[in-house]
């Protein structure tokens, strides 16, 4: 262990460090002067590979400098400094730095700063927020340092670092956010971690119990054994009776076991054969890995073992056992170090790390108390007159400051007044909290007395209270929102134009805003439909040829001869046609080659750009071809292009596109979570900005009636008593917009054995909201919703549905849950992604509305999905099929067939993120050309 040694190159005055710190006990520090000043630890603590450095510091120049630096003699090295104007980390001898992209320190303020470490991942938090985190190299063997420096390099020759340090503490754990918080607000190392020791606590072998022994017991040594018991009897060995284990204590165990039976049960003992103190894992929980146990020692204070046993065949090896006490490990006691007395920084933890100081680090003087008639503090010029007092800083009245104003007393109410001098009874506003944990805020009336407050029952209560005021205001001067946090978390935003939304949704007694109960209420989701047509018209007319040899011919849409000699590439392209933005588009080619080469098929963007977006060039082949595609950029420029390159070709086809949208025109099922009469034909109908849509949701749901009594409902289930318990005895409304130019055509009912009904749409073709309340009979035998329609042949819109608790909707508040996930009623197969013989697809976004037929909507939040693959080289050669949402989130789902027989599939379930778009990305590895078989199947979507 070293001293500190220091020098006055400058004159500065101290002060507490008054940002939030409570209680803090480090209000003053020690000055490093930027050109010699640093503290020397000669035998730098073992941390581990799970660490963090903590410090409270105060940068006074903007240059690069070294926090800390631990070295090997070149054989390792981690630093933590000011590099190219960041906060950054170095963690190995031959890694370059890596950097946070922040610089916290540079507005020369005090912060408090933390830098963890697990393995490979550093975080960074600034006065206990995170603020940055970084991949780094676990390289940096930190435990193999030999010298460390805190203020400059190890070797005290370069980046020297200018302003105080008030903390400096180094821990052999990561710490939480949580612990980074707690260190931040208070300056006490908590009892557990009091304090973390640099080596492994002693365990000199390992031993197996002689009554309960295993058949073989063998690589005995002090970080492990190997263990097998053949029969089905009780086994135990352990460590021997010397590990120091104290009650609220925090300790981590870690070992590597590969295991091929019964997995031991692992348990902190007072013997091999005493009373387990406190167990870390039970049996037959541990697989073959590295098992790491971080714990907190809740049984009593003893000496005892870490103890292994089985009770029932088992073969296992462990090694590489370690057994830590973690916390603060070092703890510098910068605030009491005095350069005039001696040079020695003293480490607080018992481990006794101490520094020596050099050159050029000094202590900072703290504020002494002032008694005068008026008194200026702070750096600013100001003559105050008699009685004032002129603060530039924080007010602390019962201890030190943690704001700008801070008043404290011990087991006492506080009160605040501010009062007019000629006082009335509304002339002054008072704050008070009591010791029932109540915090009172009370403009005008009475004078306050006692501690009953209106409104206030209990403890760890608040109230505002406006007496004899005509009006009560919460709001802000500019147009900015109004939002309630709790837990530092939004809860509900009150919008400058009034509008009020929350994070779980609305529930209101006697209000109008509610939770809606209805699923997929924006009738995004159609699992059960299949593409139809819009508009019944074939966008193709004609054709255009420039490169085919004579004699090229055409019937409308179709190609009925089509001829190149091979000399040069040949192609001919359609009219130019109209397409929308986002809408969606079914090609289908049927090709009828006589001979040479096939086709290709490209498209063009309706404003005539380019090729369409993950579209791009289709090959063809003989038969039909079905593509569906999502347009990117509407226009009237839209066209197909039929392309054959340099090679001899003479083909034919019939050609189609439409316009197309998801819809059922069949059987009984509607939109996920809805239901529909057998003739009632129903689609998706999309955003046209208000027309045959309604604000406020991007989709409406479109029906044609085949006869009279029609409707969509809900729920299948309906006569279900647990379904019906949910709403029996309560009051429901049921309400949506609805269009049609009909008029007795659509209503809304609810019924529970008797059915109430809404009032009719007029039939004014334009969009009414439709609203119908009903008082669920306490003993109904159903329960469904409907939303009705009675004349033939006749069309209606229908858009935000809504079914509440309560009397009352109203137009304008419709609702649906943020992040809804609605699960497929029947399993979709992708477009793209469900056929044999693939060969390798770098990462390539798939638009998900377009490879679902229609049954994802646009910008879904994440998709649900089977992904299925095999390959038949996969027992030898990497294959797999997998999803990610894009190259900077990698989440997704992965079908590795690699490492198991050829032509075996693997299997993997789950959600896939989408990007904005609400598309996402996959891959393709296939072992050869056109060796991987891969299918993906939807089964669900989570709405945003």
């Amino acid at each position: 262990m070293g001293l500190a040694t220091y020098t006055y190159n400058r004159s500065t005055s101290g002060g507490e460090i008054i940002r939030e710190l409570v209680n803090a006990s480090d209000g003053q520090g020690l000055h490093f002067d930027g050109t010699a000043g640093c503290i020397d630890i000669d035998s730098p603590p073992d941390l581990g590979t799970k660490f963090s450095f903590e410090f409270i510091v105060q940068q006074d120049e903007n240059a690069d400098n070294y926090l800390v630096d631990f070295d090997g003699a070149l054989t390792s090295r981690f630093i933590i400094g000011r590099v190219s104007g960041n906060l950054s980390v170095y963690s190995s001898t031959t890694s370059f730095w890596v950097s946070f992209g922040v610089a916290p320190l540079d507005d020369n303020e005090v912060h408090h700063l933390v830098v963890t470490v697990d393995g490979t991942s550093a975080i960074a938090y600034d006065n206990g927020n995170q603020i940055a985190s970084k991949t780094i190299s676990s390289a940096h063997l930190i435990d193999s340092a030999t010298d460390a420096k805190i203020g400059a390099s190890y070797d005290a020759s370069s980046d020297f670092f200018n302003g105080t340090i008030y903390r400096a503490r180094f821990w052999n754990k990561t710490l939480t956010a949580a612990e980074v918080t707690a260190s931040y607000q208070n300056a006490t190392v908590s009892f557990a971690d009091q304090y973390g020791v640099e080596p492994a606590q002693n365990v000199s072998t390992c031993v197996q119990d002689a009554s309960d022994p295993y058949t073989s017991f063998t690589s005995v040594s002090a970080t492990g054994f190997t263990a097998i018991q053949t029969g089905a009897v009780a086994s135990i060995a352990g460590t021997a009776d010397e590990i120091a284990l104290v009650l609220g204590k925090n300790y981590r165990v870690s070992f590597y076991i590969a295991n091929t039976s019964q997995a031991p049960r692992v348990s902190f003992a007072e013997s091999l054969t005493g009373s387990v103190l406190q167990e870390l894992v039970g049996l037959g929980v541990m697989t073959t890995g590295t098992q790491t146990f971080d714990v907190t020692y809740t049984g009593a204070t003893a000496t005892g073992v870490l103890k292994f046993d089985n009770t029932a065949a088992a073969s296992y090896a462990m090694t590489l056992l370690s057994i830590t006490r973690v916390g603060c490990v070092s703890d510098y006691d910068l605030a009491f170090a005095n350069p005039t007395q001696s040079d020695q920084v003293q480490d607080r933890s018992t481990n006794g790390v101490d520094g020596t100081a050099s050159s050029g680090v000094k202590q900072v003087t703290p504020i002494v108390q002032v008694n005068a008639t008026a008194a200026r503090i702070g750096t600013s010029a100001a003559t105050p007159a008699d009685g004032d007092l002129a603060v530039s800083g924080n007010v602390g009245v019962g201890r030190p400051p943690t704001t700008d104003l801070d008043l404290y007393k011990s087991g006492q109410d506080v009160e605040l007044k501010i009062e007019a001098a000629t006082s009335t009874a509304n002339a002054y506003y008072t704050m008070r909290n009591d010791d029932a944990k109540q915090l009172h805020m009370r403009l005008g009336g009475s004078a306050v007395g006692g501690t009953t407050w209106a409104g206030l029952t209990g403890s760890n209560q608040a109230s505002i209270e406006a007496q004899s005021c005509s009006s009560f205001t919460i709001g802000t001067h500019v147009a900015a929102p109004i939002v309630f946090v709790q837990a530092r978390a939004a809860k509900m935003t009150i919008a400058s134009d009034g509008l009020v939304t929350a994070s779980s949704g609305i529930v209101e007694t006697g209000g109008v805003l509610k939770e809606n109960l209805l699923s997929n209420s924006g009738f995004d989701v159609w699992s059960n439909s299949t593409l139809e047509d819009v508009t019944g018209t074939n966008l193709i007319t004609g054709w255009t040829n420039t490169d085919y040899d004579s004699p090229f011919t055409t019937s409308g849409a179709d190609i009925t001869n089509a001829i190149t000699d091979g000399s040069a590439a040949a192609q001919c392209y359609t009219n130019n046609f109209t397409t929308v933005t986002g809408k969606l588009y079914k090609i289908v080619v049927t090709l009828t080659l006589d001979s040479g080469t096939l086709p290709r098929l490209y498209v063009t963007e309706g404003d005539g750009s380019g090729y369409i977006s993950g579209f791009g060039s289709k090959a063809l082949v003989a038969g039909a071809n079905t593509f569906v595609y999502e347009e990117s950029s509407g226009g009237s420029s839209a066209k197909f292009t039929m392309y054959n390159d340099a090679s001899s070709s003479d083909w034919s086809c019939t050609f189609t596109i439409t316009e197309v949208t998801p819809g059922i025109v069949t059987g009984t099922a509607g939109p996920d979570g809805w239901l529909k009469s057998t003739s009632l034909d129903i689609w998706r109908q999309h955003n046209d900005g208000g027309t045959n849509t309604k604000d406020g949701s991007f989709y409406a749901l479109k029906s044609t009636t085949a006869g009279t009594v029609q409707y969509i409902w809900g729920p299948g289930f309906y006569t279900k008593s647990e379904w019906i318990q949910r709403f029996a005895g309560r009051t429901l409304t049921l309400g949506c917009w609805a269009k049609t130019s009909a008029a007795n055509h659509c209503r809304l009912a609810l019924g529970d054995g008797s059915v109430t009904y809404s009032s009719y749409h007029t039939g004014g073709g334009a969009w009414e909201w439709l609203e119908v309340t009903k008082s669920i009979s306490a003993s109904a035998g159903e329960f469904f919703w409907e939303i009705f329609f009675n004349v033939t042949a006749t069309d209606a819109y229908i858009s935000q549905p809504m079914l509440v608790f309560g009397s009352a909707i109203g137009s304008g508040n419709y609702s649906r849950p943020s992040g809804e996930i609605v699960w497929f009623e029947k399993r979709v197969n992708s477009n793209n992604i469900y056929a044999t013989g693939f060969s390798d697809v770098a990462f390539t976004t798939l638009n998900t509305e377009a490879d679902s037929n229609g049954a994802i909507p646009k910008g879904a939040k994440a998709i649900h999905a089977e992904v299925s693959s095999r390959d038949s080289a996969s027992a030898t050669t990497n294959a797999y099929f997998a999803t990610q949402t894009n190259s900077s989130a990698s989440t997704g789902q992965i079908s590795l067939p690699y490492g198991k027989a050829n032509l075996t599939y693997d299997y993997a379930n789950g959600p896939t993120p989408c990007n904005s778009d609400g598309d996402f990305e996959y891959r393709l590895e296939a072992s050869g050309s056109g060796t991987l078989d891969a299918f993906l199947v939807y089964y669900g979507v989570e709405l945003r």
